[in-house]
Formats: C-alpha cells, sequence, structure tokens
C-alpha cells in the first residue's frame, strides 16, 4: 500500500489538532461562528441591494452596528428584569 502527499499531510493535521495548542486556537471559532451566523440572520448581510465596495462595505459597517445595538438594548432588558428566584411559601 502507498500513501500519497496528501495522505501524509492529512495524518500530520489530525495529529496536530489532538494537540493542546490546537484545541487552544480553535475553541474561540464557535463563538465566531455564532456571531457571524447572527450577523447574517438578523441583517441579512448576504443579500445586500448595493453594488461595490465602498457602498457594501458601509452597509456591513451598519448592520454591524445594528448587531450590537440588539445585543445592548438585550443586555439592558436583562437587567431591569427582576430576578425570578424560587419562593418558599
Amino acid at each position: 500500500m502507498r500513501f500519497t502527499e496528501k495522505d501524509k499531510r492529512v495524518v500530520m493535521r489530525r495529529l496536530y489538532e489532538r494537540t493542546d495548542e490546537f484545541k487552544d486556537r480553535y475553541r474561540w471559532r464557535s463563538g465566531v461562528e455564532a456571531t457571524m451566523s447572527e450577523y447574517d440572520r438578523k441583517t441579512g448581510v448576504k443579500h445586500l441591494r448595493v453594488r461595490g465596495l465602498k457602498a457594501v462595505s458601509y452597509c456591513a459597517v451598519l448592520k454591524a452596528l445594528a448587531v450590537n445595538i440588539f445585543r445592548a438594548a438585550a443586555f439592558r432588558m436583562a437587567q431591569m428584569m427582576p430576578k425570578q428566584g424560587l419562593c418558599a411559601v
């Protein structure tokens, strides 16, 4: 049985993925992916009605600002709500 260069690269990559260094660097990815998913779902950034780098960049920044405003409002609302606790009556 012969191994190709690709097979060797795959094995090396999989070994690297088991290291603590990789796991430490990779753990942040799920949070970033969730943020990007929220960015797309809430703002529809993948379907802009403008063309051109300048216009697209402007719209993308405004949409990112909107996501931050949504998050700030949700945080503020959570702070203003009374804490729900268990009541022993």
